[in-house]
């Protein structure tokens, strides 16, 4: 099974993963919505059959086609239904078949690591949702998935995983989207759905918090960060935070102070650092029928569990979503955010490392120290 990414057809582009079968494969290797090459075998009054591969057909009826096509045709096709009796039902999907760009790499290709891998085959990972592929691994955190801070880095599943990295972008500033912006990115638009004019409160202002203020403020949200650092706030104030709410002072606790500038609470607020504190904090800031996403991860003292408010979530129809990385599938979704929108994830980058300092940079985030995002240059 060779896997694509799908460019832009005619009205709209396809989006997610696009399977090119082997010949070998059965229905048991697909799956209903996922998108696959086709090939037209026949064309009858009513629409056109076509193969996946040799064990594998199905029909596309007319009123599911975009375009006309004759024997031999390619298309994308979305398989809508598999019935009972085996029979295979598909969609025409709206993208030109010779725009779909394979995702495989080639040695010295510039490629961009996201630390969420996913296998690239199981239902999620087909979905566009490899970040939480069950057999995933995430780099750094697990032992069979050691971390990127070394001269050579092993990627499973890399024909899934490894992204081009477009010529306009900078390694240096590549190397500062994972995993903050890219973590934001998610958040924010994959998981919240956040729109222009929306509030959106960001409890904690390091890497993440920061990328979330200006990914945010880029796409025409209001953002309020909070923080007990005057520097990080500073620095959200610089890159487009509309309001700022000092975490630790002795004023009215903070979502009465969030709530307060957002007339009546943010629509989205985000926890980026994980603490007891500023998750339930984050929950409460949010207004009626607002959403909280949970993207840092706790500490030791929370030993992977908050205690939270559930009658009153319940009573105000609070959503609670936890955000993890981001698919590899979307990395062109933030590519494009960046070029449309001029942000600079540059501007985030405040130290450039040598490989040999990175230990001493790590325990230096367990304290706090470490301020905006730190990248490795030099081997």
């Amino acid at each position: 099974m060779t896997q694509y990414t799908a460019g832009e057809g005619g009205n709209e582009p396809a989006e997610g993963v696009v399977y090119d079968l082997d010949s070998g494969c059965t229905l048991d290797d697909d799956e209903e919505g996922a998108l696959y090459l086709a090939t037209v075998n026949g064309v009858v009054e009513y629409g056109v059959f076509v193969d996946l591969s040799e064990h594998v057909s199905g029909l596309v009826h007319e009123s599911n086609l975009d375009g006309e096509y004759g024997v031999g045709d390619e298309l994308v096709v979305e398989l809508v239904e598999i019935r009972e009796n085996g029979d295979v039902g598909f969609e025409d999907i709206d993208a030109d078949p010779d725009r779909v760009d394979r995702t495989f790499v080639a040695p010295g290709d510039d490629v961009v690591v996201p630390f969420s891998l996913g296998d690239g085959t199981c239902r999620h990972c087909r979905r566009g949702h490899g970040n939480v592929c069950a057999d995933g691994r995430a780099l750094g955190f697990e032992p069979d998935a050691p971390g990127a801070f070394a001269e050579r880095v092993a990627v499973p599943d890399a024909d899934y995983n490894l992204v081009t990295r477009p010529s306009w972008l900078p390694a240096r500033d590549a190397a500062a989207l994972g995993c903050r912006y890219m973590t934001a990115y998610h958040a924010l638009f994959e998981r919240a759905g956040v729109d222009a004019g929306d509030w959106v409160a960001v409890h904690g202002c390091g890497g993440v918090g920061l990328s979330v203020t200006q990914l945010a403020a880029a796409a025409g949200a209001r953002v309020v960060a909070v923080d007990v650092d005057d520097e990080a706030l500073d620095r959200a104030r610089t890159l487009g935070a509309s309001e700022t709410v000092r975490g630790d002072t002795a004023q009215r606790p903070v979502p009465e102070r969030v709530r307060s500038l957002t007339d009546g609470g943010a629509d989205v607020s985000l926890d980026a650092l994980g603490r007891a504190e500023t998750c339930r904090n984050s929950v409460r800031s949010v207004r009626s029928r607002g959403t909280h996403v949970q993207v840092g991860l706790t500490t030791a003292a929370e030993r992977g569990a908050v205690e939270l408010p559930t009658d009153w979530m319940t009573r105000w129809e609070v959503s609670f979503l936890g955000a993890r990385g981001m698919p590899p599938t979307s990395y062109d979704d933030l590519f494009a955010f960046l070029e449309s929108t001029d942000v600079d994830p540059g501007s985030l980058v405040t130290r450039e490392l040598a490989l040999e300092d990175v230990s001493a940079r790590l325990a230096a985030m367990d304290e706090y120290e470490v301020r905006g995002v730190e990248v490795v240059t030099t081997m």
